[in-house]
């Protein structure tokens, strides 16, 4: 009787499936979008902070949960936040990229074959 587990000569041959582009690239925009909300109250008091636009109004003071927090504070918190969204959707882009690539070399492939 013969072994059913036994490999046969094609479980050595490795298969190359297509890798998903659209999903990293949805979440890319996603993250890219909440970094970009996130930062927008940072790079207002920033901006406030620094004088690089003129305003009728000035915001002194924020609390959170009643406890004062200071606008350096803020800043920092607002913009580092914004950053490592940032950072997390230029990543996901560079991994859509990637597959995208991947993809078309074994359309490629598969089409000379």
């Amino acid at each position: 009787m013969e072994n059913p587990y036994q490999a046969t000569s094609n479980a050595n041959r490795s298969v190359a499936g297509r890798k998903c582009v659209r999903r990293y690239v949805s979440l890319g925009l996603l993250f890219g979008c909440l970094a970009g909300c996130v930062s927008l109250p940072g790079l207002r008091l920033l901006g406030q902070e620094q004088g690089w636009y003129p305003t009728n109004t000035y915001i002194s003071g924020i609390e959170l949960n009643g406890h004062p927090v200071s606008n350096v504070t803020f800043i920092r918190y607002s913009l580092g936040i914004a950053s490592v969204l940032f950072i997390a959707s230029v990543l996901l882009f560079g991994l859509a990229l990637r597959n995208s690539t991947g993809n078309r070399r074994l359309a490629r492939t598969e089409q000379a074959t």
